[in-house]
């Protein structure tokens, strides 16, 4: 009898052996293949809710993988468990993709990691979705939802076959030290690291200069995009850099043989928000009116030219850039915003601008915005503006920002009120016709549809945002 007992105690101990080897077998499995889910769930999902079509390479999905594994061990090792680390991941994924969404869904664009900026003026991107953001989230719902459901239940999963490192906590700490260190050289590399990454992993096959931020998630998956659109937006001091020569170029005053005398002109500079000649889609839609006859007016007289845009879509604060500073965007990536960046720094005051130079002659320059969404003022300060001035007045508001008549009326008042002799340039920056275009937009509307071959959802977007371009015609007007 006792020889029975011992046999089955043997065989137990071989079935617990086998079982917690199966399960240290899972466990492994779980942890090492995490980042393979995680990218597999972003790949997934981006698609369901934006609608990708992916053009993935290998090489950017193998590198997103390494940086995914190096998360996963940097938190596993912290937490304790790979259970909190899935947890976490999982929580910073769901966000991604839900941000991701709504801003793909408002702006056909994108998140990038620049897009953090737009933090701390969060209440004024609010503004732009608030009438519609109630309709978006219950269309988006059920595939969050879906979502949710299936990271719920691989967090179970994982629960069950919980890893984790069998060392103590000070170790534990030590290690993570490595990952973590790994992560930060990978985000902050020396330019040859950059340079090597950029050139054999994302452009080892082509060079693809994409014109669109989305492109680099149909590359490169949403995480891999982000980062390559980061590494492309890096500055780095050029070869044989030379502070002292750029400065002495930058001090020593051209010479010039034109003794022509001209008189100081007052400039008037208006950025229309926006603004796009509706009857290029004549062959879609059709309206009761002319919708910009002043426009068209003045154009037949070829007092209107013709100009290539640096940026359509949005960043809007790029145009400003280029035609304030003479600079190109060639160097940039298309998803730098040097407003963001260059130009917040104190020492960007001493970067030569078109608004320095005016002042430097005389005038007294003045930059208005009917509504800031680039936290601009600081920019301009240093670009030397003598006067910056947000007029977001919701009494004069027509639609859902400061009308356009408003601005354009502000702008009369100030060369009306100046004083004689002194010479102004004023800068006016409207924003009636900013997005978004929806039927609810304007309480009464002048221009009709004559004739669509759109859905009515295109129609109603498009009779919002004519209606917009409308205004601003009649107050071109003035301007002239």
């Amino acid at each position: 009898m006792n020889k029975d007992i011992k046999q089955d105690n043997n065989k137990d101990s071989e079935y617990d052996l086998e079982k917690r080897t199966r399960d240290k077998t899972i466990k492994d499995m779980l942890f090492a293949t995490f980042p393979i889910i995680i990218l597999t769930f972003m790949i997934i999902f981006l698609d369901l809710s934006v609608g990708i079509f992916y053009e993935i390479k290998i090489k950017p999905i193998l590198l997103t993988l390494f940086m995914l594994f190096l998360v996963h061990i940097f938190l596993t090792l912290v937490t304790g468990t790979t259970k909190r680390s899935v947890i976490i991941q999982f929580v910073i994924l769901f966000i991604a993709l839900i941000i991701n969404t709504f801003r793909f869904f408002y702006t056909t664009e994108p998140f990038t990691i620049a897009d953090f900026a737009y933090i701390f003026n969060l209440s004024s991107i609010v503004g732009i979705v608030k009438e519609s953001f109630l309709i978006v989230i219950l269309y988006f719902l059920p595939r969050f939802l879906v979502l949710a459901v299936c990271m719920i239940i691989y967090i179970k999963l994982v629960n069950k076959y919980n890893f984790s490192f069998e060392i103590g906590f000070k170790k534990r700490i030590l290690f993570s030290l490595i990952p973590l260190v790994m992560l930060i050289i990978l985000f902050n590399p020396p330019k040859f690291l950059r340079n090597f990454i950029l050139k054999n992993i994302y452009y080892s096959n082509s060079v693809h200069i994409n014109t669109l931020n989305i492109e680099y998630y149909i590359e490169d998956s949403m995480l891999g995009g982000m980062y390559r659109i980061y590494l492309e937006d890096k500055i780095y001091e050029p070869d044989n850099y030379n502070k002292e020569e750029v400065e002495k170029m930058i001090s020593t005053e051209a010479e010039t043989t034109d003794d022509t005398n001209w008189e100081k002109a007052n400039i008037i500079l208006t950025f229309s928000e926006s603004f796009f000649d509706v009857s290029l889609l004549e062959d879609d839609i059709t309206f009761d009116k002319d919708v910009t006859p002043n426009f068209n007016s003045l154009k037949d007289k070829g007092i209107f030219i013709n100009m290539i845009s640096p940026a359509y879509g949005g960043t809007s604060s790029n145009i400003e850039f280029q035609l304030l500073t003479g600079n190109t965007l060639d160097y940039y990536s298309k998803s730098y915003v040097p407003f963001m960046s260059f130009y917040k720094t104190l020492d960007s005051r001493n970067r030569l601008s078109l608004i320095k130079e005016l002042n430097n002659n005389g005038y007294y320059t003045k930059v208005v915005f009917g509504k800031d969404y680039y936290l601009s003022k600081k920019v301009y300060e240093n670009l030397g503006v003598d006067e910056y001035e947000e007029k977001d007045v919701e009494s004069e508001y027509k639609g859902y920002y400061t009308s356009d008549e408003y601005l354009m009326d502000e702008t009369i008042k100030a060369f009306n009120e100046k004083e004689y002799g002194q010479k102004l340039f004023y800068m006016n920056c409207t924003i009636q016709s900013h997005q978004t275009y929806e039927l609810g937009k304007y309480d009464n509307y002048d221009i009709s549809i004559k004739s669509s071959d759109l859905s009515e959802d295109y129609n109603n977007i498009l009779l919002s945002y004519a209606q917009g371009i409308y205004d601003a015609d009649i107050q071109l007007r003035k301007n002239v």
